[in-house]
């Protein structure tokens, strides 16, 4: 006993002598850092905090999918949490990592960290799920095919994310005829056109047959993760672009 709670007290000191988030900074060189402030701010529903699980049912805690969180951090604005955030949370806490169904283990990371969505899955031929809170209660929001290929591969784990929420980017900022939109560093470029999604700011999934098309984007130019877009006309009698709509290539 006296060895845990010893070795609680040391990852406590741990935590806060290497804090793992900070506010992300509203100034500086760094433009994903600034985009990742201003769509937590006013970026509708958007999946900025993810933790990914390969294993719920494991003994003491979660088993996580194996990646490397720093790379799939800049690839975007999506941030993983990272394993050792959740692992603390539960001892710090003196939690027990509760028996029974997946959904109350789930509820205990949501309210330890909140984040805005939790992906449980591994290559075992099921389907990979997609959970967020609705009403209070983690619900799968998407099931589908995991990702092919090396899953801990931050580009390719990224790309399956935003494409089983169907959409490949979210407008940042919009000026005039102009709008910054942020998606996957490395494909905005290969991107010269898009399409902005009617009415889907407020929403986490996209599905395929409700994509109304707001109007179409063609590229100016791109760095990284951000590009620049030109609004290829909005007719009058459709809604306006906003920040945390969704975009498809």
């Amino acid at each position: 006993m006296v060895l845990r709670l010893l070795g609680k007290y040391l990852l406590f000191l741990f935590l806060l002598a290497h804090p793992t988030y900070a506010a992300a900074p509203s100034g500086g060189s760094d433009p994903l850092a600034q985009i990742k402030s201003i769509l937590k701010q006013k970026g509708g529903a958007l999946p900025h905090r993810v933790v990914f699980i390969a294993e719920l049912s494991a003994a003491r805690f979660p088993l996580f999918t194996e990646l490397d969180t720093a790379v799939f951090n800049k690839l975007s604005f999506v941030t993983v949490i990272e394993p050792l955030d959740v692992k603390a949370s539960i001892l710090v806490n003196n939690l027990p990592w509760p028996d029974g169904a997946d959904e109350v283990r789930l509820q205990t990371i949501f309210n330890l960290l909140s984040p805005d969505i939790i992906v449980v899955g591994t290559h075992d031929g099921k389907p990979w799920r997609i959970y967020t809170l609705v009403n209070g209660i983690p619900r799968v929001i998407v099931s589908a095919a995991g990702p092919y290929g090396f899953a801990s591969e931050p580009r390719i784990l990224l790309r399956w994310l935003l494409h089983a929420l169907g959409y490949d980017a979210v407008v940042t900022h919009v000026n005039g005829n102009v709008v910054t939109v942020v998606g996957i560093s490395g494909d905005i470029e290969r991107s010269p056109v898009g399409r902005v999604l009617d009415q889907s700011a407020g929403r986490f999934t996209i599905e395929a047959d409700v994509k109304s098309v707001i109007t179409e984007l063609k590229l100016i130019s791109a760095k990284g993760a951000v590009g620049e877009f030109k609004i290829q006309g909005l007719p009058n009698d459709r809604n306006p672009i906003v920040v945390g709509s969704k975009v498809v290539f």
